[in-house]
């Protein structure tokens, strides 16, 4: 039984037009239609390249010297091929199309390819507007970053220039002691604000991690979502069954047999024809022995004619042998074989017609149960598997997470404003005490 594919089988000119939008370029229409070793293994190459992220070289052991590192690379990149080619829908990837590619393998193979290419950019259009949301918020965080890293600077340079006062005026020990201890103040803050940076990197890690989870069951219920698909259309054509080639194959079955009975009904009235020929040669050959018995016994009293009689006897008795013989052989064996050939197409007849009414029993119950399973079964839960994507899976994730950036948002700009107010009241307390200090060396 042959596999049917989940995919379309495509053309060579949409193939290899898609695959180079994709930045294939070695899948031209001349490579698809005449595949070689030589231009096959890099195109399959660069695929699980792109769509995997692996390389054949990764799994080469590095700085060994190998004897056969052309086989030892056919096998690698076969086992990759092969679980690529599994997760896109193809089971059936053997060596054989990596060493001896054909046209038609080629082409269903890289049909495959197509169809996964199309459904990936599907879903990562759907991604790109969180990708960006993400980006903005990454920026955002490194500007605050350096933003915090200058405060820690000016802090650093601020409590250098305090020492280098406290050495030259003893006299503002007591103010010195007090600014040592805001500064201290400011030094736990800033180590608040460095485990808040912390925890906000490990959110950020765990929000990547969540994302990709998340987009790693999309995909998954992407792909049910398209077996479904390939299921309710398989269903959908066994169901459009053509009813008239049906018809038009019982009324030719029904022809062959009405034309078979017509021609038992010949060999039967041939057969009877063939028995009363054989009762009729059978009186003749009776009558004449009889008047042989009578000329032996009554008309030829002298015993020449009784020698004559007894030859003449004797070759009518080899006549009817012969003629015995022949009926036995020739017109019991044709009427032997007349019969064994009603008999059998009678059976034939008869097997046709039973087989032909189970057939159409058969297949009118297939399509009675496809009809049901595809209205019962199929629909509802295409129809109940959309509105559980669209209501607790999409609209659950995107307002989670909508929920989380803005929560990250507004716990960052209160942070951020905190930061910012006490940098000023730092700067005024230090312009205070500088204005304080110039006044008493005056």
């Amino acid at each position: 039984m042959i596999q049917e594919d989940e995919f379309p089988l495509l053309g060579v000119e949409e193939i290899a037009s898609c695959l180079q939008e994709c930045d294939f370029n070695g899948a031209t229409v001349d490579t698809i239609r005449k595949p070689s070793v030589d231009t096959i293994i890099p195109l399959y190459e660069e695929i699980v390249d792109l769509y995997l992220n692996i390389t054949v070289d990764h799994y080469l052991p590095a700085g060994s010297e190998i004897n056969d590192e052309v086989g030892m690379r056919m096998c690698t990149l076969n086992a990759i091929c092969d679980r690529f080619f599994k997760n896109i829908g193809v089971s059936d990837f053997n060596m054989l199309d990596l060493c001896r590619p054909d046209f038609e393998r080629t082409r269903r193979l890289l049909s495959a390819v197509v169809n996964y290419a199309r459904f990936r950019d599907e879903r990562i259009f759907d991604c790109t507007d969180l990708i960006h949301k993400m980006s903005d918020l990454s920026d955002i965080f490194v500007t605050r970053f350096n933003e915090f890293n200058l405060l820690r600077k000016q802090n650093t340079e601020i409590e250098a220039e305090l020492g280098d006062l406290d050495n030259i005026n003893e006299e503002t020990s007591n103010d010195l002691s007090r600014l040592e201890a805001e500064s201290n103040e400011m030094i736990e803050k800033l180590k608040d604000l460095e485990q808040t940076k912390s925890a906000l990197l490990v959110q950020q890690d765990a929000y990547k991690l969540e994302k990709r989870t998340l987009l790693t069951q999309l995909e998954s219920l992407s792909f049910q979502i398209v077996e479904l698909e390939s299921k309710r259309d398989k269903f959908a054509e066994m169901s459009t069954t053509d009813m008239q080639d049906l018809t038009n194959s019982i009324n030719n079955l029904s022809r062959i047999l009405t034309e078979r009975q017509a021609d038992l009904t010949d060999l039967k009235s041939k057969q009877t024809n063939l028995e009363s020929t054989f009762q009729t040669m059978k009186r003749v050959i009776d009558e004449i022995c009889a008047l042989l018995k009578i000329l032996t016994t009554v008309l030829q009293p002298t015993f020449n004619k009784e020698i004559a009689t007894f030859e003449t006897r004797q070759k009518v008795n080899n006549t009817v042998a012969r003629l015995d013989t022949f009926m036995n052989e020739s017109v019991l064996s044709k009427r032997n074989a007349l019969q064994a050939k009603i008999v059998e197409r009678e059976t034939n007849g008869d097997i046709v017609e039973k087989e032909l009414r189970q057939r159409i029993k058969v297949d009118q119950e297939v399509i009675d149960q496809l009809e049901e399973t595809y209205v019962n079964d199929i629909c509802t839960r295409d129809r109940a598997t959309e509105e559980d994507i669209q209501k607790n899976i999409i609209e659950g994730i995107v307002n989670a997470t909508e929920e989380q950036i803005r929560r990250a948002k507004d716990e960052h700009q209160r942070e951020i404003d905190l930061v910012n107010q006490k940098y000023e009241e730092l700067v005024t307390q230090v312009e205070v005490y500088v204005k304080m200090l110039t006044s008493r060396l005056k």
